[in-house]
């Protein structure tokens, strides 16, 4: 499996977005929230929404880098078939940390194997 984050493994459209905000169930860690609902296709979505605590740019865009090369380094083991929303809180974590907290969400969720 090719372990880059193609154009369609991400949610793009308002629509997309608003059905999984309204359906989707939720799994808190510590510093981080993700949102999952199954879709019909084989394969995943993900996005990554960041909060109004990230007030620098390129803090917000440090996350969003983070989080997506933790993602294609987990999506090999990971269930096919879920649109996934990942909002990082913000805080002083290190990209070890970041990992600890999507691994650890992926697990309660069910979505990683």
């Amino acid at each position: 499996m090719k372990r880059s984050l193609t154009k369609r493994e991400r949610i793009k459209k308002y629509n997309d977005f608003k059905i999984i905000f309204k359906k989707a169930k939720r799994t808190d860690v510590r510093g981080l929230k993700i949102l999952f609902v199954k879709n019909s296709l084989t394969w995943n979505r993900i996005a990554i929404v960041t909060g109004r605590g990230y007030k620098l740019s390129v803090l917000r865009n440090k996350v969003k880098r983070q989080v997506r090369d933790i993602y294609r380094n987990l999506k090999h083991s990971m269930k096919n078939g879920y649109d996934i929303i990942f909002i990082p809180y913000t805080g002083d974590y290190s990209y070890k940390e970041r990992f600890k907290q999507i691994h650890k969400a992926l697990l309660l969720s069910g979505i990683l194997l």
